[in-house]
């Protein structure tokens, strides 16, 4: 430590005291000394706490020297206290409790949030651990540079805060939310790395005057950083496979589901016999008659839907067609959802082709399809904005006669890391209560109508989805 200060090079005793006792020549300790000085100064520099060391008379410095050589040997001996915790601990969620409680105990880090990579969606994935909001599992942030300042420190491999007004990325959403779940001014990016590999980010909620006192600190914070990555990455390749009686769990599961379906139908069958008795007591030419009628269709749907969960994948699958006015449809759907959208500041639009005929298909499913885009693109415009719904006649799809019903968005586009997982279950860029399922299971019902789906996405026009039908009667 006191050869890395550099302020025993005005006599030869480390010299002789490296070559006697470790065997170390002179050139090799001066190369030792470079390397150790620049990786504290790139350490200094990555946090901008320090620009300089302010010079000193010989008396004071010796003195720093000593104390920062006691500070250091007890920091290093507070961490090796907590290093066999982190090789005894196979589960990654209890690694991630002990990396709290030391970042606690060492550092006055009360609240820190760990980030996840996640190799098969590309993507930074929340953690919550016990007494944490659960929002925190529900962020997924993907792994671009520029995206999030969590990104940016990983792919970079430095630390990096929101203090640093260079090197930081600037008004991103998903920072300010971070920072606000730490409940502090701004949050300090620390990489965690395995073995050749990314395991995630820690991002750690500080004031700004906390980065004067953290800087004596950097190389503990450093070391304890580079543990907790091998722990994690040490984890990681232990997972076991599932045991044979997690199987035995699903078919218990599975017999709670249907017990759990056959009591929500009881509560549905009542709110249908009530609309009826509503409709009973007003005259036919009521407007209140046709909101009553979307009611008791969207009750029947929701059984529908709860039945299909425990029914066997052949009958779930059971194309079910029918004559469908697409216009009819998509008009009943404004008047569900309009009043709920405009809460969100989002405005619903049509754009129909009047003159299409009514044509095959499977009403509650292509419902079910326009319900998620609709849901999809007001979640995309967080601002509000329009939503328009348009339909086109006679479209030739593949050399078939086709309808096509698309709904468009004025948002920001969809992201180019995402769009090749876009119809993957879990892929999401929202935050929130998003969990990424809409638009998987948009592609699987149009599939099971035996439709096609396709988009077109910009960061000027927003997102379009097209849906195309096959036009027949029969």
């Amino acid at each position: 430590n006191l050869v890395a200060e550099g302020a025993l090079f005005t006599t030869s005793l480390p010299f002789l005291a490296a070559e006697k006792l470790f065997g170390i020549q002179p050139s090799e300790l001066e190369a030792l000394v470079e390397t150790a000085q620049r990786t504290a100064n790139v350490g200094v520099r990555s946090l901008s706490l320090v620009k300089e060391r302010t010079a000193l008379d010989n008396a004071a410095f010796e003195k720093v020297k000593r104390v920062r050589l006691a500070r250091e040997v007890r920091e290093i001996g507070l961490l090796s206290r907590m290093r066999p915790n982190f090789s005894g601990l196979k589960d990654e969620v209890d690694i991630y409790t002990a990396i709290r409680k030391t970042l606690h105990v060492l550092f006055d880090f009360a609240y820190p949030i760990f980030l996840r990579y996640e190799t098969s969606t590309n993507t930074l994935n929340g953690v919550a651990l016990p007494g944490q909001s659960d929002v925190i599992n529900q962020l997924s942030i993907p792994f671009v540079m520029g995206t999030s300042i969590v990104v940016d420190a990983a792919l970079r491999n430095e630390l990096i805060h929101t203090f640093d007004t260079e090197r930081a990325p600037r008004n991103l959403v998903v920072d300010d939310q971070l920072t606000r779940l730490t409940e502090q001014e701004g949050i300090l990016c620390l990489p965690l790395n395995g073995r050749n590999t990314i395991i995630g980010v820690i991002a750690l909620g500080m004031a700004e005057d906390q980065l004067a006192r953290l800087e004596p600190q950097i190389k503990l914070l450093a070391t304890l950083v580079t543990q907790a990555g091998l722990a994690l990455d040490s984890a990681r390749r232990r997972l076991p496979s599932p045991p044979l009686s997690d199987q035995e769990n699903l078919t218990v599961s599975l017999g709670e589901l249907r017990r759990a379906v056959h009591e929500v139908n009881n509560p549905l069958s009542i709110m249908k016999n009530y609309t009826k008795i509503l409709r009973l007591k007003l005259s036919e030419q009521d407007p209140a008659q046709r909101d009553l009628e979307i009611i008791d269709d969207e009750i029947d749907r929701v059984g529908t839907i709860l039945k299909n969960l425990v029914e066997p994948e052949t009958r779930k699958n059971h194309f079910k067609p029918e004559l469908v006015d697409i216009n009819g449809l998509i008009f009943d759907l404004t008047r569900l959802t309009d009043q709920a959208l405009l809460t969100h500041k989002v405005r619903l639009r049509t754009e129909l082709s009047h003159a299409i005929e009514p044509i095959v298909a499977d009403r509650d499913r292509l419902k079910q399809i326009l319900m998620n885009l609709i849901k999809n693109a007001a979640e995309a415009m967080p601002n509000g904005g329009p939503i328009v719904i348009s339909t086109k006649d006679d479209v030739d799809y593949e050399g078939k006669p086709s309808v096509e019903i698309a709904v468009r968005d004025s948002g920001t586009g969809i992201a180019e890391s995402v769009k090749p997982r876009l119809f993957q279950p879990g892929v999401t860029t929202k935050h929130g209560d998003h969990a990424g399922l809409g638009l998987s299971i948009v592609q699987t019902l149009v599939r099971e109508i035996r439709g096609h789906i396709e988009y077109e996405t910009s960061a000027e026009h927003g997102t379009t989805f097209h849906v195309y039908l096959p036009k027949t009667r029969q």
